[in-house]
């Protein structure tokens, strides 16, 4: 017996809790070449999150003249480490959200820490739900075991050797004052990795933020952001061509 055909998503501009389409303006036009962008959301996984960052990519990106296409589709480690942390906090915000409708927590989220509609009503959408403190609290200490030492091989960061196949284009920016990533463990992975005026062109780019952009950076920051990660793409399709 066959196996079911998994649903084909709509081709209409939309925004949903797991996808987000954002039709360029000119999909009629042939292109001369074609470029896609996969996008990793970062921990708790909301596309809604990233509602204003890929709106405002996709039109940068959209606005080429060059008919390139491109599609867009505090600390606490020692806490997350603890037995059933994740556990008993979940529990426990599913109990205090339980008296809290959707709509007062979304406004208390805007007064309180000033979000804008679309990111508080994301954030009490997280909170509400059965299961999604939990989850981000599982996937955080994930993270704190997993990033922990460098174990990239030179497939992926480059070597001054020839080889076969074209080698990846690299571009790191990193907050100047993360507080998810030791500085001192950014400025190592720099001073070890990263491409120096005058040095190995197959290193890759790293930078420092100099703009005060925090981590969080798609509930205010997410247009500022696009328009730094779109210089980079028109920078990695100009080197693109032959």
């Amino acid at each position: 017996m066959p196996s079911p055909k998994p649903p084909l998503l709509p081709l209409t501009p939309h925004i949903s809790p797991s996808s987000i389409f954002i039709a360029p303006p000119a999909l009629l036009s042939p292109p001369t070449q074609t470029y896609h962008i996969f996008f990793l959301p970062g921990n708790p996984g909301l596309l809604s999150y990233y509602h204003g960052f890929l709106t405002r990519l996709s039109e940068r990106l959209s606005s080429r003249a060059d008919g390139a296409r491109v599609f867009v589709g505090v600390r606490v480690g020692w806490l997350l480490r603890l037995p059933h942390f994740a556990l008993v906090v979940g529990f426990l915000a599913r109990v205090l959200m339980f008296f809290v409708s959707e709509t007062v927590l979304a406004g208390l989220l805007k007064l309180v820490l000033d979000f804008p509609d679309d990111a508080a009503g994301t954030t009490a959408k997280f909170l509400k739900s059965p299961m999604g403190v939990r989850q981000a609290l599982y996937m955080a200490k994930d993270e704190m075991n997993e990033i922990t030492e460098d174990r990239w091989d030179k497939d992926i960061w480059g070597a001054a050797t020839e080889s076969e196949r074209p080698r990846p284009k690299l571009i790191f920016y990193f907050g100047k004052r993360d507080h998810w990533v030791a500085d001192h463990t950014r400025d190592e992975l720099i001073a070890a990795r990263a491409y120096r005026e005058g040095g190995e062109e197959w290193k890759p780019r790293m930078l420092i933020d100099e703009e005060g952009i925090p981590h969080s950076f798609p509930i205010k920051h997410g247009a500022q952001v696009a328009e730094i990660v779109a210089g980079f793409v028109d920078e990695i399709i100009r080197a693109d061509k032959p």
